[in-house]
């Protein structure tokens, strides 16, 4: 079978990698850990991706741990003005949203309308958002604060988790076609 189409088999809840023709599994959570752990994938890459593909809950805490640093570094880079627990909690927020597996209703979850085009509603993702009051009140800012200030620096720090996942994807990808 060829590569696309065991990232296509991937459930981000309990990974299935069994080949549709022979109805076996011809890869489990541990072979999907041991490509993850080949070559040099970055550490929020690989942490993510065993967050989410492997359902490795002890590196859930690692996964906030490192996002919260994330938040961090680009609040003292961006000089922003936070208050108490607020960046952990866009961290905390951030995590979530990018682990969640909801799959966007427009693309059922592709990414992509019928026309080839990305989806509007999930901007290619292939997961439902999170609506804009979910996240200001899971933040706990008000929502003016929200739109003026929070949004677009959540929206950074939710593109970097991005950013992290298709880093593993392809990783996988290339790890799973060479083994191949």
């Amino acid at each position: 079978m060829e590569t696309a189409r065991y990232l296509l088999l991937l459930n981000p809840k309990s990974p299935s990698w069994s080949d549709v023709s022979g109805g076996h599994n011809r890869l489990r959570w541990e072979d999907i850990a041991v490509a993850l752990s080949m070559g040099n994938l970055n550490q929020l890459s690989y942490v993510l991706a065993r967050t989410k593909y492997c359902q490795d809950s002890s590196c859930a805490e690692s996964l906030v741990k490192l996002v919260s640093g994330l938040v961090k570094s680009l609040a003292k880079k961006g000089q922003w003005r936070a208050r108490g627990t607020l960046l952990t909690k866009l961290a905390q927020l951030a995590c979530y949203e990018s682990l969640q597996t909801s799959h966007c209703p427009a693309c059922r979850g592709r990414g992509l309308r019928r026309n080839g085009m990305e989806c509007d509603e999930c901007h290619g993702s292939g997961r439902k958002p999170m609506s804009a009051r979910s996240r200001y009140r899971f933040a706990g800012i008000d929502k003016r604060n929200w739109e003026r200030r929070w949004q677009h620096r959540y929206e950074d720090v939710f593109r970097h988790l991005c950013d992290a996942e298709n880093q593993a994807l392809s990783h996988l990808s290339w790890q799973l076609h060479s083994d191949s």
